[in-house]
């Protein structure tokens, strides 16, 4: 059992992860947890498919899907200064095939406050991936997969400035796109790659486009391909989906310090 503190408005909130029993798929089993970071999703521009068949299990349901297309790549980042802990686990965003979803509206707060959000069709799959290996020969455990639904509201509006792998730039945080959710994987096969946190989810806010034209190696369970990256798309900041306890502005940028 790993414990893992999470500071909100000075409430000091204990999430504990508790080992699955449910069959792990990697050697790496006992990673240490780190949380999740800022994302900035990449599109790409070959034509990377998959075909699998996969079930997800998450907070709204189960639902069984083909993954279809590599769409995004979700490289990890730094945003004002803040804490970046974790710099090789990555996200690959699929699409899937999605049953009909009942739109319902949530809740969700991150540092940009709290927001409500009217959510849609599921429309990814985001799985946990590494890039040109970067020194690790296991696909990343400390991250959930994701099932990643459209979504509606209002844009923050905040200038940010964000720094990883290919430079630095400042970009505006427009419309949120997508809440990504974490989700429970069985494969076609039964295999199962379980929840690592419930707690931490990702909203992903569109933001102003500047290009990389960068080509990267990405592994993950689906594909290994060199990959040609075009336009930045969107920025997944890490969220609380109706949060239990308030939430200041600033809280999440501290609870990272807790980890380190």
């Amino acid at each position: 059992m790993k414990v893992k503190g999470i500071l909100f408005g000075g409430v000091f909130a204990v999430t504990l992860v508790v080992a699955s029993l449910a069959i792990l798929p990697v050697n790496d089993a006992h990673a240490p947890l780190l949380p999740v970071e800022h994302f900035e999703t990449y599109l790409v521009t070959a034509e990377i498919t998959s075909g699998a068949g996969v079930t997800l299990e998450d907070q709204f349901g189960i639902s069984e899907h083909i993954v279809n297309r590599l769409e995004q790549f979700a490289i990890p980042v730094q945003k004002n200064d803040e804490p970046l802990d974790n710099t090789t686990s990555h996200l690959s965003f699929w699409t899937i095939t999605d049953p009909t979803f009942i739109a319902r509206e949530v809740v969700v707060d991150n540092q940009f406050g709290e927001q409500s959000l009217k959510v849609f069709d599921g429309i990814y799959l985001a799985a946990p991936a590494l890039k040109n290996d970067e020194g690790r020969t296991e696909l990343p455990t400390d991250l959930s997969h994701f099932k990643c639904y459209k979504v509606q509201g209002v844009a923050p509006g905040n200038k940010v400035t964000i720094t990883g792998q290919f430079g630095t730039h400042t970009t505006t945080v427009l419309q949120p796109g997508l809440l990504c959710v974490p989700a429970k994987k069985t494969t076609d096969k039964g295999v199962v790659y379980p929840v690592v946190n419930p707690m931490e989810h990702l909203l992903c806010y569109k933001i102003e486009v500047v290009g990389t034209g960068q080509t990267v190696l990405i592994r993950d369970q689906f594909s290994t391909s060199q990959t040609p990256l075009s336009f930045m798309d969107l920025l997944c900041v890490p969220s609380m989906k109706n949060p239990p306890v308030p939430t200041e502005q600033s809280s999440w940028g501290k609870m990272k310090s807790i980890y380190r």
